[in-house]
């Protein structure tokens, strides 16, 4: 990966599997691809927090398991914002051959 952090390409490829199946067992594939960038976006960022050895894993899981969370919350925010949206949205226009037609009725009224 980045060649200048042989730490991090090692931990990145000895666990990328696992965490990304560990998302897909969660998500939808789209959003575990996401989710597991996500948490080695983290790892990155956060290499001296990261355990060395045989915790490493489970550092991992719980990272994934935070971003699956706040992945969830966020789609549940927008999905209650959209909601909301479509009760407030302004009521149906008639299209255009409608109003012709409705003019014609009324003058014929």
């Amino acid at each position: 990966m980045s060649g200048n952090h042989p730490r991090f390409d090692q931990i990145y490829e000895r666990n990328h599997r696992s965490i990304w199946a560990y998302c897909l067992r969660r998500t939808t594939p789209e959003d575990a691809y996401a989710a597991a960038n996500e948490v080695f976006e983290v790892a990155w960022k956060r290499g001296s927090d990261m355990p060395d050895g045989e915790r490493t894993l489970p550092w991992l899981y719980g990272v994934a398991r935070k971003v699956l969370s706040h992945q969830r919350r966020s789609a549940n925010r927008f999905s209650r914002l959209t909601s909301k949206a479509a009760r407030h949205a302004a009521p149906h226009q008639p299209q255009p051959d409608q109003v012709v037609v409705q003019r014609l009725e009324y003058e014929m009224v």
